[in-house]
């Protein structure tokens, strides 16, 4: 992962923040990688842990040139501080859906000199593929790709039978190369059900994430098998949904889930307002489902909207899915009482 990386190119003179928490593997990158090159590793606390102003102003009070921010905290200071990132070499985001709305305000407003969608699961040790972000290659997509492999790194398109899926079909990755971990500690079956040998005899990590190929060879994610979840006997990748939500341009960020079982169940959607005129209680969920109503069939379009100003966030800069089911429960407790 550290050596010969070409995707990201670090120098002694780069000044690499360390912000990710030392149990989330982007520290990896951030540590070894630039350690190995000689570089400077500059601590830096959390995005969510510091006044958002203080935080971007320490970017360049302390000169930083490259750092990695999952795609919920790169949103998050983005929208606060269009320009925030000018001041860097390259900034990397993944590790969650990107809007591509606000991957091309990155890329056009202020811009740093390179962004980077990365992408990767911690068994094929922290980033496997990359997509160079521009206003130009980003124009009119609708999802951002997660590009190609890093050096010594096979991705590979298969389908149930680990059997090659054609371009511009979707099958599950499969990651291959010597980064790939060697199997989960005390677990064998689930070693031996993720990692597996393919017919011409490499070892790979199935992911059970869902890719197509596109024509130029970039990888585009589609979501995961396991957040396929049914309601009423319809199948639905949440993640599909999520993306939905995303293109209506009224939202900057979508979180989809299922909440209660039987007749009861139904999809919850949670969302951060890109106007805040669109903030009203009733307005943004009737925008919303008006515009879905054109794109999914019913049973995809959430039934409840919960707009906040904000998604919560673990320690390591992802979406906290569970605490957004948790207000689920807070808010019925509360209605309960009174």
């Amino acid at each position: 992962f550290v050596t010969g990386a070409t995707y990201c190119e670090v120098g002694p003179g780069d000044r690499v923040a360390q912000v990710a928490n030392p149990s989330f593997d982007p520290v990896t990158f951030e540590v070894w990688n630039t350690l190995a090159a000689g570089a400077t590793v500059v601590m830096m606390p959390a995005v969510a842990e510091t006044p958002l102003e203080q935080w971007i102003a320490s970017l360049a009070a302390h000169r930083i040139t490259v750092v990695f921010l999952t795609t919920a905290l790169v949103d998050m200071v983005h929208r606060a501080a269009p320009g925030a990132f000018a001041t860097l070499r390259v900034l990397l985001f993944g590790g969650e859906t990107a809007d591509p709305e606000m991957a091309r305000g990155l890329c056009t407003v202020r811009p740093p000199e390179r962004v980077l969608h990365v992408y990767g699961p911690t068994e094929a040790t922290t980033f496997a593929s990359f997509f160079p972000c521009t206003a130009e290659n980003l124009a009119g997509l609708d999802r951002i790709p997660i590009g190609f492999p890093l050096q010594d790194t096979t991705l590979r398109v298969v389908g149930p039978d680990l059997d090659a899926v054609p371009d511009g079909e979707s099958g599950e990755l499969c990651i291959g190369g010597p980064r790939i971990a060697t199997a989960y500690l005390g677990q064998p079956g689930l070693t031996a059900e993720r990692f597996v040998v393919m017919p011409d005899g490499e070892r790979v990590y199935r992911s059970g994430d869902l890719v197509r190929r596109r024509g130029d060879g970039a990888l585009e994610f589609l979501g995961r098998k396991d957040r396929q979840v049914k309601l009423r006997g319809f199948r639905i990748e949440l993640e599909e949904v999520e993306r939905a939500v995303v293109a209506t341009g009224f939202v900057t960020a979508a979180v989809v889930e299922k909440a209660g079982e039987g007749m009861a169940a139904a999809l919850i959607g949670f969302v951060v307002p890109k106007s805040p005129t669109d903030t009203r209680a009733d307005a943004l969920p009737r925008l919303l489902s008006r515009a879905l109503a054109d794109t999914l069939p019913g049973y995809m379009v959430p039934r409840r909207w919960h707009v906040a100003d904000s998604l919560p966030v673990t320690r390591n800069g992802k979406v906290d899915r569970p605490a957004l089911l948790a207000r689920l429960s807070d808010n019925a407790r509360a209605a309960a009482g009174s």
